[in-house]
């Protein structure tokens, strides 16, 4: 005997009848992610097994109830009967069922006709003469005959009210979104009473979009419907050249008349979001107070408007691809061989989306039921159960490293963590063919380093903290793992959270191939740009670029890193340094300020070179000629001297209450140059004349002009990390390609300058070293510490091919996991210590306890 299941005698959201050659499936929808499913499946004895499942697709664990076959009725025909009696047992008159989905998988016109027979026969048999189910819309998949649909409509279903909705749906998936992006609809009919018959067409990709409406209009009689999802109908409403009316009090409308194909487009805008509708010039009349009465025409695409379960329901249709692999032939499949191997690849990468975002939500299934069962057997004053301001205090203690490892524990210390703010002074990620560095600066003379280099099979990974000697480096060997992508993967896994700002994003590329750069760009972009949306971005205050990039390439990392919010300057550093100059003199920098993207373009020259007798102003024209935008300014760590060079002084101010300002012309080269002094030091800013109005405001406000040349009011960290700028000669020297040779002093070789500036790096290093006193035991950051002991080492690179969507999906989510792990081992090492600190917490409350009670006995 079937379990009764408890269901509302009232309203079915939905019921799914889907019909094979030697079994079937019914699925009864009560609410959202709330179903009963049986599945009744033919047996080799001739007998029949129901699976009855809650919740689940999974029939595996499911012990079968077996289903007597009355001996006039052939095998199908019984497991019909089987299928009949169930529907009755679970829709007692009078139900109302919103959507009744009927599926078949064979195309055979004459099977559909007799299945649907057979049914009616049954349910007469079950239920007396009147049988039919009372619906308000049915659902066929295209497999099913329009003339079958009729027919079946006919024969078992009953509108609710007279009026309903006849609609033959198929879906459309694409390995690029695994959710509905575009539905189109069919319109064939439409009575006076509301009675609607249409085909929908639901995709998962916005490639088509208006063409393949254009088409289904001049295929159907009365009108065909495009409906966007609300995150991607504005624009293509916006993009539309066309004067706008209004529709009634929430719809605007856009009308287009294509006198060729002898149709009109009417694009409609509300509040909701976009949808279009097109016909024939004839018929716009005949539909005109159809249309005026729509204020949304999204129908479930709209989480405002549309009901909550046919939302939900839609939007969770792909996943039929993953769940139900044997029961969706609601998919469209396409005939081609071709198109077809295609479709298998992309049904693929579906399913590898789908299961990652099923373990999500597992995860948090399990992590609420954790949380429910600490608050029935946990103390208040446990960590879990403290309020979110008092676990503030405590992660605001934390450095990155351990914030990290925070959040990797449960999902309510990831909340906890990403709610609460962290500032990085500054992050290097540096990119070769064959290796990868990525550098975090926590502080003066704090950092921590991770290189990667490709080696046989993997890669292996060198872990140092406050070190550049390779030879202290803790190392992981991670395989079958490509460099890039493991690489992006621990840049993501640290940094890609809102409440984590960068002061600084320096990006190295090496060498001077530009398809190089373009290539590894495309890598980085391809990893980051589907990651960064409304809860995830990389905040950053100021974006370095390597002098060797492209400035089409800084415009890519520009969007990339695009929270115009806190992002205040691009910029381009390089440093002219000399055998025995080590510290920066003066700083030449071309500025160009883009007031729209709130965004200052600076390209830095760091000169530690002397510049007594050079042609100062010189530099600075050449520097000012170069660009058409923007200014120059040269700035001095020391009080300087030079020839005025043509330039005449034409007034003396006050700019502010800090700053003395002398203006020089140069009616000749049409520039200005603006002499600043401050107490901090000397700089100048020079501009073309016709300029110099549109940065006026800015010269006003700058009270001094030093940057990182200036002790008192530079960022300590950013004056400490340009004057040992230069130190990158000794300690990396295969890792500075910021460092320019000044030819005219020097041979132009990098390796030469590491040479001569070593042993005076050595001597500076060795002098701080004994000024500061030596700490003893010394401990790394918790999620930073050694983790391997021995791991071979190896230095041959590998190359792979081109991985496949799939594989490339499951490598990105492999890839991710192992990052995580890589950096710390972040859950099994903070589950672990946790625990040892507990237990060892409790062996000592044990055994004082234990004590106490010998004590006791022993002294009475």
């Amino acid at each position: 005997m079937l379990k009764s299941s408890g269901l509302p005698k009232k309203f079915v959201p939905r019921i799914r009848l889907a019909v094979k050659e030697d079994k079937c499936l019914i699925v009864v929808y009560i609410d959202v992610d709330d179903f009963e499913r049986f599945e009744i499946i033919q047996t080799s004895s001739g007998t029949a097994n129901i699976y009855q499942m809650r919740n689940t697709y999974d029939r595996r664990n499911v012990k079968p109830q077996h289903f007597s076959i009355p001996s006039d009725e052939d095998s199908f025909s019984s497991i019909l009967f089987g299928t009949s009696a169930i529907l009755k047992h679970y829709i007692n008159d009078p139900t109302i069922i919103g959507t009744f989905e009927l599926e078949f998988s064979e195309r055979d016109e004459m099977k559909q006709e007799k299945i649907v027979e057979d049914i009616e026969r049954h349910l007469k048999l079950i239920d007396g003469p009147d049988s039919k189910l009372l619906i308000k819309k049915l659902v066929t998949n295209s497999v099913v005959h329009e003339n079958v649909a009729a027919y079946a409509l006919a024969l078992l279903f009953q509108f609710d009210g007279g009026i309903g909705d006849t609609n033959a749906e198929k879906l459309v998936i694409h390995s690029k979104a695994a959710f509905p992006i575009q539905a189109f609809d069919s319109v064939f009919e439409l009575t006076n009473n509301g009675d609607m018959y249409r085909n929908s067409m639901i995709t998962c990709y916005g490639s088509e979009g208006v063409s393949l409406l254009y088409k289904l209009a001049e295929e159907t009689e009365c009108f065909a419907t495009l409906r966007f999802s609300q995150k991607y109908g504005s624009c293509v409403f916006d993009d539309q050249k066309f004067p706008i009316r209004r529709l009634n009090e929430k719809v605007e409308l856009k009308r287009f008349v294509n006198k060729e194909r002898n149709q009109v487009t009417r694009m409609n805008k509300s509040a909701c979001g976009v949808w279009f509708h097109c016909l024939s010039l004839e018929n716009e009349k005949k539909y005109e107070e159809y249309f005026k009465k729509e204020t949304c025409g999204l129908r479930w695409f709209c989480k405002e408007c549309s009901d909550p379960f046919e939302y939900w329901f839609y939007h969770n249709l792909p996943r039929r691809v993953y769940h139900e692999t044997e029961w969706c032939d609601v998919v469209d499949r396409p005939e081609s061989k071709e198109k077809l191997l295609k479709y298998e690849k992309e049904l693929e990468v579906v399913k590898a989306k789908v299961e990652k975002e099923e373990k999500e939500k597992q995860k948090e299934l399990e992590e609420e039921k954790q949380r429910i069962w600490e608050e029935q057997n946990l103390p208040r004053n446990c960590w879990t159960r403290l309020p979110l301001e008092l676990k503030h205090e405590v992660i605001k203690k934390l450095d990155l490293m351990s914030r990290h490892a925070m959040r990797t524990v449960s999902r309510r210390d990831r909340v906890a963590v990403d709610s609460s703010h962290f500032h990085v002074p500054r992050v290097r990620l540096s990119i070769k063919e064959d290796k990868c560095m990525l550098m975090v600066y926590i502080g003066i003379e704090t950092f921590l380093r991770l290189e990667l280099r490709r080696g046989k099979g993997g890669v292996a990974i060198y872990k140092l903290e406050n070190s550049y000697n390779l030879k202290e480096a803790d190392i992981k060997q991670i395989p079958k793992t490509a460099l890039l992508p493991l690489s992006i993967s621990i840049l993501k896994s640290l940094f890609l959270h809102k409440s984590v700002l960068l002061g600084t994003m320096e990006i190295e590329f090496f060498g001077k191939d530009e398809l190089i750069h373009i290539e590894l760009t495309s890598q980085i972009l391809k990893r980051l740009w589907k990651e960064i949306g409304e809860k995830r971005s990389f905040r950053v205050k100021r974006l370095v670029f390597s002098p060797n990039m492209s400035r089409e390439i800084q415009g890519f990392f520009v969007g990339l890193f695009g929270d115009n919010t806190v992002r205040k300057e691009a910029r381009v550093d390089e440093i002219l340094i000399g055998a025995d100059h080590l510290v920066p003199e003066v700083l030449v920098t071309k500025v160009c300020i883009q007031d729209e993207m709130n965004l200052r373009n600076t390209r830095t020259a760091h000169n530690m070179l002397k510049w007594v007798g050079d042609d100062v102003l010189g530099r600075m024209k050449w520097f000012e000629n170069a660009y058409d935008v923007g200014f120059t300014s040269m700035r001095f760590s020391k009080p300087y001297k030079f020839p005025a060079g043509g330039f005449e002084v034409v007034s003396n101010e006050m700019l502010n209450e800090h700053v003395k300002m002398s203006r020089c012309v140069n009616k000749e080269e049409n520039l200005v140059l603006r002499m600043n002094q401050s107490s901090c030091g000397f700089w100048m800013n020079m501009v073309k004349a016709e300029n110099e109005a549109e940065y006026l405001e800015y010269f006003k406000t700058e009270t001094c002009g030093l940057e990182t040349l200036c002790k008192k009011c530079c960022d300590p960290f950013d004056y400490w990390f340009y004057r040992t700028l230069p130190r990158r000669l000794y300690y990396e020297p295969e890792w500075c390609d910021v460092v320019l040779c000044q030819t005219e002093e020097v041979r132009p070789s990098v390796e030469y300058l590491a040479g001569c500036a070593g042993k005076l790096i050595k001597d500076i290093v060795a002098e701080e070293k004994l000024s500061i006193p030596d700490e003893k035991n010394q401990v790394k950051s918790w999620g930073f510490r050694k983790m391997v002991e021995n791991v071979e080492r190896s230095s041959e690179s590998e190359e792979s091919g081109e991985p496949s969507e799939v594989e490339e999906v499951e490598q990105e989510v492999e890839v991710e996991e192992k990052s995580s792990e890589t950096i710390c081992e972040l859950r099994v090492e903070a589950s672990s210590e946790f625990s040892k600190n507990v237990y060892h917490f409790i062996d000592v409350i044990l055994f004082s306890i234990m004590f106490f009670y010998m004590f006791y006995s022993f002294v009475y």
